[in-house]
């Protein structure tokens, strides 16, 4: 049992760090509850009631703050649901001193959890969290009734859509009033977890990322959503219709005043700990209103989390960086925690007296994995040049030291490679709180996913993202290249071998770096023209007028007599970059034939072009 000391010493930091919060100095309140979960674990009585589950396929916390004829109600309803499966319940008495004996009337196994005093329902759940033992963890409000099946619900949604949280859908449960956020309609939908009380989440991750802040009652799925997102992706946090919860919640109009202002003290506070949160939320939010998402969205849930690996190689990470210290903790980090730890990672150093090696020695310590080489003297074709030479493995995937990989980023490069052993590459979307889906360009059913497509300026891969087999990829950088060093390598091997490859369209890397804006990035046309006459198999010394004409003819005629990608979309994509090209087209020759639809899109790219 815990020292009376111990105990007021942990209650006094807590109220400290309240009163801070509410000072608004959250820094100081953020220090004060460092740790505060497992201290108070260490501090917390335990009852064991029954002989719980050896290995329980789900951990069910509720936490209770006071005694009310709902918990005896809700409890009922829970067993109900749990009939039959091999669920532990955790039972956190915050103030309901009832909680227990209740239980026992309808479990016949249970944790039972007394902290030392009221922590509150953020710090109740996670101190349920921590001593659970199923992989995924599931809160559930005290007072609320859940439908039959609700937790099967959320399970099945997990499962089907990799999700690392899941919330249901809360309906008025006495005739009271309702809040618009908790019936987000009838369909799933990417949403940051912001009904808590029926709400399910993988607990590694959950506990990896800290849990819940302690100091908040209100925004606080925002907060650890906003935490976890960059590792895991826009699409990793899922409302399920099917899981559904009756809760009140408010009485009256003066209680629902009286908890949104609540709510609202918690704002500034949750915009402090984490980066933009609300920013992202709505993104996320209002993904499905944008063009080709919903589909997008659907494709990527579908894979779910069977799309793992099935290839047995090992990858190699390179990185080449001359001032990323500041990034070292955070990019290393998403990399342990990566599905797939088979990889090496071969670090460049370009900055005065290797400075970033020898921090990122310290971060990787104990990992054989860190090749480190000097490159303080090299360009940066000649730095990735050097990283090539030292990979030991034939898949390579770029990376900088700003961005964080999502976990599942090596699984799904393979699983691509796999799919295609012919594919030389594959590459996928960088996304940020002001992109959270990226740059949604084309998808697998448009066809606009072919790397021979997207390397027109404007539209190239994501070099964050990109993979290849060393193997074929023969041609090196271009050391003495500042400008376009990837594009310009793309481009060299495509002229000296024929390279399959592809642009998934799955948001998989976090950039914090801001897309820069099309035009910025684009060449002048006689850099454009070498690539243009590639895919045209026209000679580069023509007119660019006269490339632009013969590329886009026999692009369309390649694509109708091949029926590759819907003609629409892709008409659309050339009009989008050859406009960007800045080139106005000729007309078609007298007398040139040209399948369906051609004539009318060179008459259309001419219109435009004028």
């Amino acid at each position: 049992m815990a020292r009376e000391q111990d105990v007021a010493d942990l209650r006094r930091a807590f109220d400290a760090a309240r009163e801070a919060k509410t000072k608004g100095r959250f820094d100081h309140a953020l220090r004060l509850v460092e740790g505060f979960t497992e201290r108070v674990a260490e501090m917390s009585a335990r009852h064991l009631f029954g002989q719980p589950p050896t290995r329980p396929g789900l951990s069910i916390v509720v936490l209770s703050h006071r005694d009310h004829p709902d918990v005896d109600r809700a409890l009922e309803a829970l067993a109900a649901d749990c009939a039959g499966q091999t669920h532990e319940l955790i039972l956190v008495d915050d103030g309901n001193s009832a909680l227990f004996e209740s239980a026992k009337r309808h479990f016949p196994s249970f944790l039972g959890l007394e902290p030392p005093f009221s922590i509150g329902c953020a710090a109740g759940r996670n101190l349920g969290a921590l001593l659970a033992r199923g992989p995924a963890v599931a809160f559930l409000d005290d007072d609320g009734i859940i439908e039959q099946g609700c937790l099967a619900a959320l399970q099945r949604c997990m499962a089907e859509t990799g999700a690392v949280a899941v919330r249901g859908k809360v309906v008025p449960h006495t005739g009271g009033i309702g809040e618009r956020h908790y019936d987000l309609g009838a369909v799933r939908r990417p949403t940051f977890i912001n009904c808590e009380g029926v709400s399910i989440w993988q607990r590694d991750c959950f506990l990896q990322a800290g849990g819940f802040n302690p100091l908040l009652a209100g925004h606080e799925g925002n907060d650890l959503c906003a935490r976890l997102w960059r590792f895991h992706g826009p699409l990793a946090f899922v409302y399920e219709p099917d899981a559904i919860l009756r809760h009140d919640y408010a009485s009256d109009i003066a209680h629902v005043d009286l908890k949104r202002a609540a709510i609202a003290d918690n704002r500034a506070f949750v915009e402090f700990s984490s980066r933009e949160p609300f920013r992202v939320a709505s993104g996320i939010g209002n993904l499905l209103r944008r063009k080709h998402a919903s589909r997008l969205v659907t494709r990527i849930w579908d894979r779910g989390s069977t799309a793992a690996s099935k290839l047995d190689d090992r990858v190699s990470i390179l990185v080449v960086t001359s001032d990323g210290r500041a990034h070292l903790e955070a990019f290393s980090e998403s990399l342990r925690r990566q599905e797939n730890q088979r990889f090496e990672l071969v670090f460049v150093d370009q900055s005065p007296g290797n400075r970033n090696a020898a921090a990122m020695r310290q971060v990787w310590s104990d990992d054989d994995r860190l090749i480190c080489l000097d490159g303080s003297s090299m360009t940066a074709g000649a730095a990735l040049n050097l990283a090539m030479s030292h990979a030991r493995h034939d898949i390579c995937l770029l990376s900088y030291v700003e961005d964080i990989s999502t976990v599942r980023r090596i699984d799904l490069t393979l699983a691509h490679l796999a799919a295609d052993p012919g594919a030389a590459c594959v590459s996928f979307l960088t996304f940020n709180e002001a992109e959270v889906f990226g740059r949604m360009a084309g998808s697998d059913k448009d066809g606009l996913n072919d790397v021979n497509l997207r390397i027109l300026p404007g539209s190239e891969p994501e070099w964050s993202t990109f993979a290849f087999r060393k193997t074929l990829f023969t041609v090196p950088f271009e050391a003495a290249a500042e400008v376009d060093l990837h594009r310009t390598w793309l481009w060299r091997n495509l002229e000296s071998t024929v390279i399959g490859g592809l642009v998934d369209p799955t948001p998989l890397v976090y950039s914090p770096r801001p897309h820069p804006d099309a035009a910025a990035r684009l060449q002048p046309m006689e850099s454009a023209r070498r690539t243009i006459s590639i895919l045209s198999g026209t000679s580069a010394d023509g007119g660019g007028a006269e490339l632009l004409r013969v590329f886009s003819q026999r692009v369309l005629l390649r694509n109708a007599s091949a029926d590759l990608y819907d003609q629409r979309i892709l008409r659309r994509f050339l009009s989008r970059q050859l406009k960007r090209l800045g080139e106005a087209l000729s007309p078609p020759c007298k007398g040139e034939k040209m399948q369906a639809g051609g004539w009318s899109l060179v008459r259309w790219l001419r219109r435009r072009f004028r």
